[in-house]
């Protein structure tokens, strides 16, 4: 029953997980109005904020022996549900705030990424 429970939840998080890159142009166009700074500040805390739930969910369905011989206990089996999309949920935006660094300072900059001045054959 373990397994079947697992399995039910792992194919959740990856179809959000899924849902969430097929947003993810919008995801980037909604974090633009934040500052770089809160960008970079929110998407470090995120990546640890959304480990730190999962695994205290884990840990304290654990200690009231929410895992059984049998398999998850109902209200254990919905809080890893729950908390592993919050993990999941709380990693694509990391992700996206920090892409969305590099992805202003490559694209957004104005400036020319080559020199389109001098000819490409040197004179003769």
């Amino acid at each position: 029953m373990f397994w079947i429970q697992g399995a039910t939840c792992f194919a959740l998080w990856i179809v959000y997980g899924l849902v969430q890159s097929k947003r993810s142009g919008i995801i980037r166009d909604r974090l633009q109005g934040l500052s770089r700074t809160k960008r970079a500040v929110s998407g470090a805390a995120l990546m640890l904020l959304g480990a730190a739930v999962l695994f205290g969910v884990l840990i304290g369905t654990h200690s009231l022996n929410g895992f059984t011989p049998q398999g998850m206990t109902v209200l254990t089996w919905i809080s890893v549900a729950l908390s592993g999309l919050l993990f999941v949920h709380a990693q694509t935006m990391a992700m996206a705030m920090l892409v969305s660094l590099v992805y202003d300072g490559v694209t957004s900059s104005g400036a020319v990424t080559s020199d389109q001045s001098r000819p490409d054959v040197a004179p003769q």
